[in-house]
């Protein structure tokens, strides 16, 4: 998956064959960022998915908090006055 947007490019993390961005999101430390879901493989995408709906229903990680603010939305939040 590569993207360019805001200076930035998006891609995946791999260290000894293991997808770093799939390990945060198993263990509850990151959202699956579904606005850049069409840009990873169908395979990717179903992982991602099937990581954050059972962290979610486990209430693991940022999932414990009974209302967790999405990155993004905070970011906007903070600009807005």
């Amino acid at each position: 998956m590569q993207s360019w947007r805001y200076g930035r490019q998006i891609g995946k993390v791999l260290i000894n064959g293991r997808d770093v961005n799939l390990v945060q999101v198993e263990r509850g430390m990151a959202w699956f960022y579904r606005q850049y879901q069409r840009e990873q493989s169908p395979n990717d995408r179903r992982l991602y998915e099937a990581a954050e709906d059972a962290v979610r229903a486990d209430k693991r990680g940022l999932w414990h908090d009974s209302d967790p603010v999405a990155p993004w939305e905070f970011r906007h939040a903070k600009r807005v006055p």
